[in-house]
């Protein structure tokens, strides 16, 4: 699956984020979430997301990262890029429905777990903000 690079009018000044989602619904929620506040990456697949990572490393804000993906487990990914130092600098929130990964994937180095089914939406805008905030040192 080719991945899909969305962003609203072409603002430049938004962060980016990259979401890894393998379920076009839950793609499809995030987006309609996050489009007007950042400029949103998509991949389906584990490897299109580190491929993402790597390709837009300089400037990704944050990643949203779910766990169940078609041909790696979220985990792996979370500890290929612990390995690559690219955490803490870049941010990873982990999305899942299993809630017993929540610790595991905080240990591993992710700054935030929302779980599936998502809540508010209000409540997923303002995980994005504050984790982007904290991790560049200022509110924007």
């Amino acid at each position: 699956m080719n991945v899909i690079n969305y962003a609203t009018n072409n603002d430049l000044n938004k962060k980016r984020l990259l979401i890894v989602e393998d379920e076009l619904i839950n793609r499809e929620m995030l987006k309609e979430y996050l489009k007007d506040s950042y400029r949103l990456i998509f991949a389906s697949s584990g490897q299109e997301a580190l491929e993402k990572i790597h390709e837009y490393k300089n400037d990704l804000s944050l990643v949203l990262l779910d766990l169940n993906l078609p041909d790696m487990n979220g985990m792996d990914i979370l500890r290929q890029l612990k390995e690559e130092d690219f955490l803490p600098a870049l941010p990873v929130i982990v999305i899942a429905s299993d809630r017993e990964a929540e610790v595991e994937s905080l240990t591993i180095g992710a700054v935030d777990f929302i779980p599936k089914p998502y809540p508010n939406p209000d409540v997923i805008k303002a995980r994005v903000k504050r984790t982007i905030e904290l991790v560049s040192g200022r509110n924007y």
